[in-house]
């Protein structure tokens, strides 16, 4: 059986691996939505913008 200290520690670096997943969620999520809204606008940006195959089409 663990000693008392043993399990203090084992849950203080239990802690700290939920805090840094925390973290990670929390980062990973903002990426996420860094790019959908990037994605976004590089479409709105291009939407008015016709491609050489259909302007050449259009010949």
């Amino acid at each position: 059986m663990p000693s008392g200290a043993a399990h203090r520690q084992w849950e203080q670096q239990a802690g700290t691996v939920a805090g840094w997943l925390a973290h990670i969620a929390e980062s990973l999520r903002a990426g996420a939505r860094d790019y959908t809204k990037t994605d976004a606008a590089i479409e709105d940006a291009f939407r008015g913008v016709r491609t050489r195959r259909t302007l050449v089409d259009d010949l």
